[in-house]
């Protein structure tokens, strides 16, 4: 199992890969708007081993419950 920053740090790269700036409407651009979490998408090639990821981060998410974070992708 890799370290926990290496995962956090792919897992991010996939969200932030998913970003297309030419579609307008949100969430369909892609980015950080959280569909990493569904199954059509944790099961995708690309994304082997990234739910070992998000297994890291429900510990957090549950601790606290009323934070949320959304990163707003540049492009």
């Amino acid at each position: 199992m890799r370290p926990f920053p290496l995962k956090q740090l792919r897992l991010a790269w996939h969200v932030a890969g998913k970003y297309n700036k030419n579609i307008e409407e949100w969430p369909l651009r892609g980015g950080a708007n959280g569909s990493l979490r569904f199954e059509i998408e944790i099961k995708h090639a690309a994304n082997a081993g990234l739910v070992h990821a998000l297994k890291l981060l429900q510990p957090i998410k549950d601790k606290y419950s009323g934070v949320t974070c959304r990163l707003i992708p540049i492009g």
